[in-house]
């Protein structure tokens, strides 16, 4: 098959996937993402009006809070508009393709382990050659919310060295938090 098609395949199965949870009760009711904005101010000190790429954006509330809080020009990307409750300016895409922007900081909360495996590393390596820096928040125990959808949702469980080693291959890697179900990871590209 078509390695072409085969990625537009999956990437299709995965936005109707994720349109399905959306429209599910209860799928829109915790965003990981608002959570840990305070950390991402605390570990980028990101410069007021710095580029912002929110890589799996879901409902944008994070955005939202990173926008207003840090001041940041903020740009949303998702598989999906489906979720979406905030005016942001918003990008449909699928995340192991390269963004059409580049940025100083990308933020990428609950969205890594729903990345299909085979497409990883692809992803980080799409993320980072458009961003300098990445927040990471990545789940590391199956998803409980795949059953109401009939699908697995977490499609790459995985511990937090097994991410933390990847993601280090891709760049240099200045925080790495176990959290035990939660790892935190904060990338910056190399400089050559």
């Amino acid at each position: 098959m078509n390695l072409f098609l085969d990625r537009s395949r999956i990437a299709d199965s995965e936005r109707k996937k994720y349109e399905k949870a959306w429209n599910t009760e209860g799928y829109d009711e915790f965003s990981p993402g608002e959570y840990y904005t305070d950390l991402f101010g605390e570990i980028s000190k990101c410069r007021p009006r710095g580029r912002l790429a929110d890589l799996g954006c879901g409902s944008g509330r994070a955005a939202q809070v990173l926008k207003d809080k840090f001041d940041l020009s903020v740009d949303l990307y998702d598989i999906t508009k489906e979720g979406l409750e905030v005016d942001l300016p918003f990008r449909t895409q699928i995340l192991w393709k390269k963004l059409p922007k580049t940025y100083d900081y990308g933020f990428c909360c609950d969205v890594m382990e729903h990345i299909p495996m085979e497409y990883t590393m692809l992803t980080i390596q799409s993320m980072l050659s458009s961003c300098t820096e990445i927040f990471f928040s990545i789940c590391l125990v199956p998803d409980s919310f795949g059953e109401k959808v009939g699908l697995p949702l977490h499609m790459t469980v995985m511990p937090y060295t097994w991410w933390r080693d990847r993601l280090s291959s891709f760049g240099e890697l200045t925080e790495s938090r176990d959290l035990l179900e939660n790892g935190i990871y904060y990338l910056k590209r190399r400089k050559f």
